[in-house]
């Protein structure tokens, strides 16, 4: 059981940080800041590679496209100069990594405390992320009603169709649901720390890791079953690299690009992000207003609208995708 624990941890957190961190230095950023944008951008191609292979019809074991292309970018980054002995030897991003080993073990650890859930008035929305679950398993037909309430495309599906995709290749049992919604929802740590570290400098980031974890309210939401947390990670992701654009150094144009991925990312995870990614387009249309909309923002802005979406089409285009789909029976 521990073995397999162990297991299911690193292949979740192998995909978080391994599908795009050899291609992250294409952003040319500090080490910290690729280690996080790294598992942003690892996540999002995850999501798009996993629902191209439910939305495709294909076999499931498409599914294990994300360990291997993970494995494969783990491999490369390890060989680069900037890789895992870069990481190790700069401080800010070797503390973010072990911090987020050391909360990510904290979570597992209360999780195993866990013998049933209850949540009053929210069971109903964990049940149904269950069930979401398994219907990117095909184990739906293409038209139900989760909770006889919700049809597929009213609730946002990314953290659904990961967790779906990570059961696959590990056991279709709720044990391991709760495992990988666990180790997901623990992510939240690694821009809490990125934020910390650039208002308080590194000592800040490592008491960021102590805080969240003897937050009870953070340990609640990490422990139980569903996506907020995981929303949580894209937003505020998505805020440090706003904050990074509005340095207006050299690296704002693609801080831009990570910054609408990471919000667009958040939209998909859950509803909850919206209010923020409301506010953060206010103010970004604000900054715009205060430089006088001069050369590079207008293309700048275009840019980041254009990749957030890019994420967001999937989600979108599956509310034509599905009616149609289930009355042909097709799923």
């Amino acid at each position: 059981m521990i073995a397999d624990t162990l297991v299911c941890i690193l292949l979740v957190l192998g995909v978080a940080f391994g599908i795009s961190l050899n291609f992250i230095g294409l952003f040319r950023l500090s080490l910290a800041e690729s280690v996080v944008a790294g598992a942003a951008l690892s996540l999002i191609a995850a999501w798009g590679i996993a629902w191209a292979v439910f939305i495709s019809g294909a076999p499931l074991w498409g599914y294990a496209l994300l360990p291997a292309v993970a494995a494969a970018g783990i491999a490369l980054t390890a060989a680069s100069r900037r890789g895992a002995a870069g990481i190790l030897r700069d401080p800010g991003a070797r503390d973010l990594v072990f911090g987020q080993l050391i909360v990510t073990g904290w979570c597992v650890g209360w999780l195993a405390f866990v013998r049933s859930h209850s949540g009053g008035a929210w069971t109903g929305d964990s049940y149904e992320h269950w069930e979401r679950a398994h219907f990117f398993l095909r184990q739906w037909p293409g038209y139900r009603l989760f909770i006889d309430q919700f049809e597929m495309p009213a609730r946002p599906p990314l953290a659904n169709v990961l967790t779906a995709a990570f059961m696959q290749v590990t056991q279709l049992d709720y044990g391991h649901y709760q495992l990988i919604s666990t180790v997901l929802a623990s992510l939240a740590y690694l821009p809490v720390g990125l934020l910390a570290g650039r208002f308080g400098g590194q000592r800040a980031a490592r008491i960021a890791a102590v805080l969240m974890m003897l937050n009870p309210l953070f340990l609640q939401n990490a422990t139980y079953p569903w996506t907020k947390l995981l929303a949580v990670f894209f937003i505020l992701t998505g805020l440090y690299f706003f904050l990074r654009v509005r340095d207006d150094d050299e690296a704002s144009v693609r801080s831009a690009v990570i910054c609408a991925l990471c919000l667009a990312g958040a939209v998909v995870t859950h509803y909850s992000a919206g209010p923020y990614v409301a506010t953060l387009a206010l103010l970004w249309l604000a900054m715009g207003w205060e430089r006088g909309w001069k050369a590079p923002y207008p293309v700048m802005t275009a840019v980041a609208v254009l990749s957030g979406a890019c994420v967001l089409a999937p989600w979108f285009s599956s509310i034509v995708i599905f009616p149609s789909t289930s009355r042909r029976n097709t799923l």
